[in-house]
């Protein structure tokens, strides 16, 4: 500590100003410099956030349009009835979106992996799945069918 006050003793006023001057600015652009990298970091981990976000609504958002179809071909089928050429169409269509809702469920299944808590999502949703009524009440490659359509 002495040889550090004695070295500064034999230097001018002027240059003691001039070095903390320096070291003032010096420390000003080393917090500059942690702001900016901070920043940019910041600015990747939104980046990040935001696609990561956008990409889960749309996945929610194929799913809900998926279910949606399924109830309007299902109404299709019973306002139909009578035809059996629009009944078989609309049945086509309806099993396609049971196909398509299956898949954004898995889609959105798989997502939850990198969640926290990914595997009691998955538990809960298995469960709820296991406890409801079956996703489709029609199944052709069994012969299962519930369609009522005129010969």
């Amino acid at each position: 500590m002495n040889s550090l006050r004695t070295l500064l003793r034999r230097l001018t006023i002027k240059t003691r100003m001039r070095g903390a001057v320096g070291l003032g600015l010096g420390l000003l652009l080393l917090v500059g410099a942690v702001v900016l990298v901070g920043g940019a970091h910041l600015k990747t981990l939104n980046r990040d956030l935001v696609a990561q976000a956008v990409t889960q609504q749309r996945v929610v958002g194929e799913l809900r349009g998926a279910l949606g179809d399924v109830r309007r071909w299902e109404k299709d089928m019973v306002i139909n009835y009578e035809d059996g050429i629009a009944v078989l169409k609309a049945r086509e269509a309806w099993a396609a979106s049971i196909a398509a809702a299956r898949n954004g469920l898995e889609t959105l299944l798989e997502r939850c992996d990198t969640l926290p808590n990914g595997d009691a999502i998955k538990a809960a949703v298995a469960q709820r799945l296991s406890e409801g009524p079956a996703l489709a009440m029609v199944d052709s490659d069994h012969g299962i069918t519930n369609l009522h359509v005129p010969s």
